[in-house]
């Protein structure tokens, strides 16, 4: 029969692995999983990447310095880090469902929020640098 102490080093990292799934799980319900319930992303990404982005769903749920935006010519991808993915399935928005609403200034600098779906089903808040690359692919659209 091993010892107890040969079953903490089993029995920790698989509560912790457990635990992690759980917390993550429980933010995606902030606003990601209803956005992902029509909008789940199915092909590879493409267009430009921008890595390590921070952004906030519905003024609720903030996700700091873990987001990959895509921006490319059929839409916007939003996916979370993979180690953070769990309950975060990637994100497509075609340029035709989204709209911008307003711009504000945050305590980092300055903010974009863009209307999500049509119809609206989310509210997604990013930095000016994602509004650009936004921008320069919906001015002739």
């Amino acid at each position: 029969m091993p010892e107890f102490s040969d079953l903490i080093f089993i029995l920790v990292p698989i509560v912790f692995v457990a635990f992690w799934c759980l917390v993550c799980s429980l933010i995606s319900r902030g606003g990601w999983r209803k956005l992902a319930k029509g909008h789940t992303a199915f092909s590879p990404p493409e267009g430009q990447k921008f890595s390590w982005q921070s952004c906030t769903l519905n003024r609720l749920t903030g996700y700091r310095q873990c987001i990959t935006f895509h921006v490319g010519k059929s839409g916007l991808r939003i996916s979370v880090m993979p180690i953070f993915a769990v309950g975060h399935p990637a994100l497509f928005f075609d340029w035709s469902i989204i709209r911008f609403k307003k711009d504000s200034d945050g305590f980092f600098g300055k903010r974009y929020l863009y209307d999500l779906g049509t119809p609206h089903v989310g509210r997604v808040s990013v930095s000016e640098k994602i509004h650009q690359a936004i921008q320069g692919q919906t001015q002739y659209r």
